[in-house]
């Protein structure tokens, strides 16, 4: 009879086997999870009856990442599947938002003179819901810009990215 055992902090090798045990090893050298991920794509293991993150467990157990670490965990090879140790850095949420710009991962890709432009119309007073009907993407995605999450001082994305229609309000 199989008795699952349950994963506790206090045992890390076994934390360390089942991860070894439950990956797919992919072309690109990316560890995939055989397990449940959450509605974002993100492989979870639980542990002392927590879900974690398997890349958080991953740069626990290899990197010496501080799992209490409000810092978050980036993926080089821009896999969120991924929790191969070589393939994942930790840094702030800014720092994985320049890894989005860099890489060009952005749903939407602004080029400078579009990103003044948006800042320059919150500081004359416009909303961020305005702004994001004039340039049919979201508030949210508009508050990032305003508030440098997104499309940082330099570079922003060239200017050769891809446009976006603005549409009048009018």
């Amino acid at each position: 009879m199989y008795v699952k055992q349950s994963l506790s902090f206090n045992n890390p090798d076994l934390i360390k086997d089942r991860l070894l045990n439950k990956r797919i090893i992919k072309s690109n050298g990316c560890w995939e999870y055989r397990g449940w991920n959450t509605k974002e794509a993100y492989p979870l293991i639980y542990i002392s009856g927590r879900s974690y993150g398997c890349h958080r467990i991953s740069a626990l157990i290899w990197n010496g990442f501080d799992i209490k670490s409000k810092l978050v965990i980036r993926h080089g090879c821009d896999n969120r599947n991924c929790y191969n140790p070589k393939h994942l850095s930790s840094g702030t949420y800014k720092d994985n938002e320049m890894d989005k710009v860099m890489r060009m991962r952005n749903a939407r890709r602004f080029n400078q003179e579009q990103i003044r432009e948006i800042r320059e119309m919150y500081v004359n007073g416009y909303s961020w819901r305005k702004i994001a009907k004039m340039f049919n993407v979201s508030h949210t995605t508009i508050g990032k810009i305003v508030k440098s999450l997104r499309y940082f001082h330099p570079p922003y994305a060239d200017k050769t990215s891809s446009t976006i229609r603005v549409k009048s309000l009018g």
